[in-house]
């Protein structure tokens, strides 16, 4: 699917092209909310892309993961760390430069990429 329509669909889904992640260490769900915290997407990562995730420490970290919303498959970025003995959160958006408006960001990027493959 072309970036434009992703981007339609993140907007659809979570009123902005970025949304926020949440993933706690008992299940593989990667929990995708809104701006505001209303979570309103749950996927279920496979054993690989979960375990990546579970890798990240407190240091900043993106992750690339494929994956399909609403039947769409693309590549999701994640941003974030390791917040506690319990979960790990960031922001998440399927363009880089979101990332970086969204969070008021330099354009530096001084943490750890990690790649879970990428949809076609």
């Amino acid at each position: 699917m072309d970036s434009a329509n992703v981007q339609e669909l993140l907007f659809a889904r979570f009123g902005g092209n970025t949304a926020r992640w949440y993933f706690a260490p008992d299940s593989n769900a990667l929990r995708l909310a809104s701006i505001d915290g209303d979570v309103t997407v749950a996927v279920k990562l496979d054993a690989h892309q979960a375990d990546v995730i579970r890798t990240i420490d407190h240091t900043k970290t993106r992750v690339v993961l494929p994956m399909a919303i609403d039947g769409v498959e693309f590549n999701l970025l994640l941003e974030g760390r390791k917040e506690n003995a319990s979960q790990w959160s960031g922001r998440a958006a399927a363009d880089p430069a979101h990332l970086l408006e969204d969070m008021h960001d330099s354009g530096a990027f001084a943490g750890t990429l990690k790649n879970c493959g990428e949809v076609a």
